[in-house]
């Protein structure tokens, strides 16, 4: 009968008291350790009653210990599958019945993760790339708003559009899922947004994602839900000056900003080697002119959804969290 023994004691305890992990644990490392010379040895489900350390751990060991045989892993573990190294990854897309499979080789490149090109293709649902980590405000809020897609929080925008770009023209995929990224607007300009509509990838009407929080419906929503008065066209009309009370006292930041990028954008696009070409494509006297015209018509006619569009300030909806009677950074969570 086999027999385990702590290692702090002298007791031993039969297989007949152990965990299934215990009693797993021993049967692969006996089968794999006998199995005939040169054997391809088969292993189902490896994650099945193992905890990830030691499954990772103890495959490592045994495959160098029987480094004559062959070893094939039927897995469901992303993380598990992307750390064999050296090993090649076959996708089973479908079973056509009759003991016939479809299936591709995984081959990934330096521009996707190869443990992210896994999960993709693991879970077999639309992929949507957004900003953030998981659990921000992006992923949270996209979360909802497409139940359908696998959304994957990337971190920054600049890794939202470059997975995006590199994931839809993966052909290992095209045909099976499909993959779009969306993005903060924040001081892009209208080619650059019409650019990366080409690649799938969605920019935002508003300057940052918290901006959505104050469009007028979800102010509404709120005035209904959490105050039920009949003021609601007054305390909405506070919210909205309370925003463009700002935005005018920081006309200039704003403006600034806008330059920083439009700047940012062109020298992206030159050679370089000739970085002094970035004056020949790009006049910032006049964007900046055109700025101050916006920012002033905004503020004349009191555009509001002009202003969310334009306007980049995180956490905007904390100027009108006392408003709507919400507590500190209960805003969006609230609603």
């Amino acid at each position: 009968e086999l027999t385990a023994k702590i290692k702090a004691s002298e007791k031993y305890y039969s297989a007949s008291v152990m965990s299934d992990g215990e009693r797993v644990l021993f049967y692969l490392i006996a089968q794999t350790l006998v199995a005939p010379e040169n054997s391809i040895i088969v292993i189902d489900e490896p994650e099945l009653h193992l905890h990830k350390a030691i499954m990772q751990s103890l495959w490592e060991k045994l495959i160098i210990e029987r480094e004559d045989c062959a070893f094939v892993f039927m897995t469901h573990d992303v993380e598990f599958a992307s750390r064999i190294n050296n090993s090649k990854k076959i996708w089973l897309k479908e079973y056509l019945g009759n003991q016939t499979w479809e299936w591709k080789e995984i081959n990934s490149d330096d521009s996707i993760p190869e443990d992210l090109l896994l999960e993709l293709i693991g879970s077999r649902r639309n992929v949507l790339f957004v900003e953030g980590e998981t659990g921000s405000w992006h992923f949270k809020l996209y979360q909802i708003l497409f139940p359908d897609y696998l959304v994957v929080p990337c971190g920054s925008c600049r890794n939202v559009i470059d997975y995006t770009k590199s994931f839809k023209n993966q052909t290992l995929i095209s045909g099976h899922i499909e993959v779009f990224g969306i993005i903060d607007r924040d001081r892009r300009n209208d080619a650059e947004i019409t650019n990366l509509a080409t690649d799938n990838i969605v920019v935002l009407d508003v300057a940052e994602v918290e901006n959505l929080f104050c469009k007028e419906k979800a102010i509404d929503f709120i005035i209904d839900v959490q105050l039920k008065t009949d003021e609601k066209e007054s305390i909405l009309q506070n919210c909205k000056t309370k925003l463009f009370e700002r935005f005018k006292n920081e006309q200039e930041e704003q403006i600034n900003l806008f330059l920083l990028e439009e700047l940012k954008f062109h020298i992206n696009r030159i050679d370089k080697k000739k970085l002094d070409e970035w004056k020949d494509c790009v006049d910032l006297d006049i964007i900046k002119a055109e700025l101050e015209v916006k920012f002033a018509e905004i503020l004349t006619t009191q555009n509001y959804d002009e202003l969310l569009k334009y306007y980049n300030r995180k956490n905007l909806y904390k100027e009108i969290e006392s408003e709507l009677n919400l507590k500190k950074d209960e805003f969006p969570n609230f609603l």
